[in-house]
């Protein structure tokens, strides 16, 4: 392949590899999306299954934990976040308000992973600013938010086209993963 880039780790199959992408979002906000665009959707479809197969599409080699298709078991999530070269927070109201979502942020706040922040810009009831002030209200929000929010988030409007990540907001998301060039 020359001197394309890539992102960092070549996909495997096996458990203990690492992963180039840990998606991160609260499955209630999954919930909602299919309430909000009035659709029966399958799971298949949900934004954070949608986001991981664009990826996947974008980059074949790609790897990209999702828990739904990878966890099989719950206490294992640090070590899953622990694995991966970056984080991508779906970035709401409810995940910032659950223990679960903040711990696996927490997680990849303290190794030092790299955050890219996305946020549904019509699904959420919140504006950027708000969400800022909901993670500071945890006892080290300041220090989550300043991670998270380090680049601007990317604002992900799916209102027009429903179930569809456009290529611009896609190639936003893959300009912010860690990358390599193949055979470096």
């Amino acid at each position: 392949m020359g001197n394309v880039p890539v992102c960092n780790v070549c996909a495997s199959t096996r458990r203990d590899q690492p992963y180039d992408v840990y998606i991160s979002y609260h499955h209630g906000d999954e919930s909602q999306h299919h309430k909000q665009s009035q659709l029966t959707v399958p799971a298949k479809e949900s934004p954070s299954k949608l986001l991981k197969n664009r990826l996947r599409e974008y980059d074949h080699m790609l790897t990209c934990f999702l828990d739904v298709d990878d966890l099989d078991d719950v206490t294992k999530v640090d070590d899953h976040v622990d694995r991966c070269n970056c984080m991508i927070v779906f970035c709401s109201g409810t995940y910032f308000n659950s223990k679960n979502c903040m711990g696996e942020l927490r997680r990849a706040v303290e190794r030092g992973k790299p955050l890219v922040a996305l946020l549904d810009v019509n699904a959420s009831a919140e504006s950027p600013a708000q969400l800022v002030e909901a993670i500071k209200l945890h006892a080290d929000g300041a220090t989550l938010a300043k991670a998270l929010f380090s680049q601007k988030a990317i604002g992900w409007d799916r209102t027009k086209r429903p179930l569809e990540l456009s290529d611009a907001t896609l190639g936003l998301v893959i300009s912010r993963l860690p990358m390599r060039k193949h055979g470096v």
